[in-house]
């Protein structure tokens, strides 16, 4: 398999993603996508014809007809993209799989630190997945992505990026934690308490909304001050012993959503592999 990091991350919405564009596409999608080229090629057409009457009547420049060619070019692919493409809901769960992918990425720096990530795993009783369990000195952390890269607004009281509010994403993040939670500590009983923090990983380089904490109940990170804040948020409870009996009884409760191998590796950057990025081959 890839060894590459973030191996494995976003594979279920990646799958469910290529299924549901092949539906689209078997369903009428093919047949919109050419409609949409073929409308766009007569727009293009079009276009040319006007230029070409423009110049002959107006004696417009070379500089201004390509102008008006690029222009031309540029709103006919826009509408056959637009028209032809899949509807919405196919398309985000092509933007959950890249945004789970950059997270788990971007989590690579940890493994120096003793922790260890768990990607795209099944949760008992609970449709879905669980995008990145995290287990280290400072906890155990339960990671629901969500792709933010449009930035965000508030209507009301609602804070949405794109057409997803942040509190449905954060009410299941909070429940994903629960379950894990529950089940770990059905298994190991000699521990006195097992507490998951929930959190939701935002997929974004635009700046989370002022005053956030206070329309959501859990963390909201952005990924890229996630691994820092990880590190430096909760203090260090754990010992590699009990490190390490969580991370092994956590592959054993939560096995991979999807058919792959060496998808718990450690941080997925494991510098003695050869193929990893911190490998010395």
């Amino acid at each position: 398999m890839d060894g590459s990091p973030g191996a494995g991350a976003g594979s279920s919405s990646a799958e469910e993603y290529r299924s549901r564009r092949a539906d689209w596409l078997a369903s009428g999608g093919r047949a919109a996508r050419r409609r949409a080229w073929i409308a766009a090629a007569v727009l293009f057409g079009l276009a040319v014809i006007g230029i070409v009457v423009l110049r002959g009547t107006a004696g417009a420049s070379d500089w201004l007809v390509w102008t008006l060619l690029a222009i031309g070019a540029a709103v006919a692919i826009g509408v056959a993209l637009v028209f032809g493409a899949p509807p919405s809901g196919v398309a985000d769960l092509d933007a959950q799989a890249r945004a789970e992918r950059t997270v788990a990425r971007a989590m690579t720096a940890l493994q120096r630190s003793g922790y260890t990530l768990l990607v795209d795993r099944t949760l008992p009783g609970l449709h879905g997945h669980l995008d990145l369990l995290v287990i280290g000195p400072s906890g155990i952390f339960a990671l629901q992505v969500v792709p933010a890269w449009v930035g965000f607004r508030t209507e009301h009281t609602t804070v949405l990026t794109g057409r997803i509010p942040l509190n449905a994403v954060a009410e299941s993040a909070a429940r994903t934690a629960q379950v894990v939670a529950e089940s770990l500590a059905g298994v190991l009983t000699e521990w006195a308490e097992i507490t998951v923090q929930p959190i939701v990983v935002a997929a974004t380089h635009k700046p989370l909304p002022v005053g956030l904490e206070a329309v959501i109940a859990i963390p909201v990170i952005e990924y890229r001050r996630l691994p820092d804040w990880l590190l430096h948020a909760y203090p260090r409870s754990l010992t590699d012993l009990h490190v390490a009996s969580l991370v092994a009884t956590a592959e054993t409760l939560f096995p991979p959503a999807r058919a792959l191998t060496d998808t718990t590796a450690q941080f997925l950057d494991d510098p003695a592999r050869p193929d990893s990025p911190g490998g010395t081959g």
